[in-house]
């Protein structure tokens, strides 16, 4: 069911999460983007500790809405820009099956939007 996974932060937690998720995803690539490699003492490794955490935070999201083709669950947590975001914290583990479920969330919002966007 929607939000009761054992383990997972509370479903009222869910756009926090989303937002951390984002979050640190897109700090580590700035600070390195804006002040250059050397900007912190272990550029990769405080990169790599961002990314493992947003990772699990959206994926936490992902298995909240019972999957990635949830469209509407997933827009009622965020706005598309959001979740185009969101889907980059997935492609930026660089695995095949996280990938995979960036296209799977990102087809599933704008067949949502598509689909909402046909009544008017």
């Amino acid at each position: 069911p929607f939000g009761v996974v054992p383990g997972w932060p509370a479903l009222g937690l869910a756009r926090l999460r989303m937002c951390a998720a984002i979050f640190l995803d897109q700090m580590s690539r700035n600070i390195v983007a804006v002040r250059g490699e050397g900007a912190l003492d272990d550029a990769a490794g405080f990169r790599a500790r961002c990314d493992a955490a947003a990772l699990v935070l959206a994926m936490s999201l992902v298995v909240d809405v019972s999957g990635p083709a949830m469209g509407k669950q997933l827009l009622a947590l965020g706005s598309p820009a959001e979740l185009c975001f969101l889907s980059l914290v997935l492609r930026h583990s660089r695995k095949p099956k996280f990938i995979q479920i960036s296209g799977h969330l990102l087809r599933s919002v704008v067949a949502e939007l598509d689909s909402s966007s046909a009544g008017l």
